[in-house]
């Protein structure tokens, strides 16, 4: 755990998505469109920062599906691990942490830097938006990372909770200006459920119970999708957060599922967006 630690605060993400950037451009320049399948979701920004270059960042709508938002700051984070440490009985003050560019982080740091804009974002799917309860509460804490989520979304971000989802995520993604469309797939919006072999176990500590999306709302939010690259030009996709373990295991049963899932997200992604398109 040292060394992974130790990789990220040294920006050993952004160093990774520095040299998916670089291929990125390379495929740009081909006349080509990037499509990345990984592990770690911080590299999608290297492929966006790509794109924003070639179309400009007002121009470009970015969809991701996500059970979280990944803009929050490590500072905040580490309030909230803190927290939760406290409710289980362990009062500890955890060492400061630089904010880096990391999987939790990677769009607040593209945001932050004008690579995307806060109006050509939309996450869906999520289950770590703060419930309104929040608002209030004692703890300046939790109070905090209620006031940051509202800060983003008047801001502009759109965000699209769990169970809005798909049906929310169809009426707003038509709110996105940019006519450039990146779609990316974070496969823990399915843990547990559509997509379980995915990198996330564990989230603030605590294991995972509440499940993503099943595999009725992937394939609606596929169509819903799909629909909109009739009005918009895909220019690029990934599915990240990929366990590969649990996907080149035979015998894994949660590996077929998400592999299963995938092809049916795909599929029925490519036969809706052709519809209609000269062959």
């Amino acid at each position: 755990m040292d060394s992974l630690r130790n990789f990220i605060d040294s920006s050993g993400c952004k160093a990774h998505a520095e040299e998916v950037k670089k291929k990125a451009l390379g495929i740009l320049n081909s006349k080509e469109h990037p499509f990345l399948i990984g592990v770690d979701h911080s590299a999608t920004g290297g492929v966006l920062e790509a794109l924003s270059e070639h179309y400009g960042p007002e121009d470009l709508a970015v969809i991701v599906l996500d059970y979280h938002c990944d803009f929050r700051p490590v500072s905040l984070m580490k309030k909230l691990i803190e927290y939760s440490l406290e409710k289980r009985g362990s009062h500890v003050e955890l060492p400061p942490r630089p904010e880096s560019y990391n999987v939790g982080s990677f769009l607040l740091h593209l945001l932050e830097d004008g690579v995307i804009t806060h109006e050509n974002l939309l996450i869906a799917g999520v289950r770590d938006y703060p419930p309104k309860s929040l608002k209030d509460s004692r703890d300046p804490r939790l109070k905090e990372y209620f006031q940051f989520f509202e800060e983003m979304t008047r801001l502009g971000v759109k965000v699209i909770k769990h169970a809005e989802t798909p049906t929310g995520l169809k009426e707003a993604v038509r709110e996105l200006p940019g006519s450039k469309l990146y779609i990316s797939l974070d496969s823990d919006v399915g843990v547990l459920a559509s997509l379980p072999a995915t990198r996330l176990a564990y989230f603030l500590g605590s294991e995972v119970k509440a499940p993503g999306l099943s595999e009725e709302a992937l394939h609606r939010c596929s169509s819903v999708l799909a629909s909109l690259v009739k009005e918009k030009e895909l220019v690029g996709m990934d599915v990240m957060e990929l366990d590969i373990y649990l996907l080149s295991d035979p015998s894994s049963s949660a590996g077929a599922t998400t592999v299963k899932n995938l092809m049916m997200f795909f599929n029925n992604f490519l036969t809706i967006s052709s519809q209609g398109k000269p062959s």
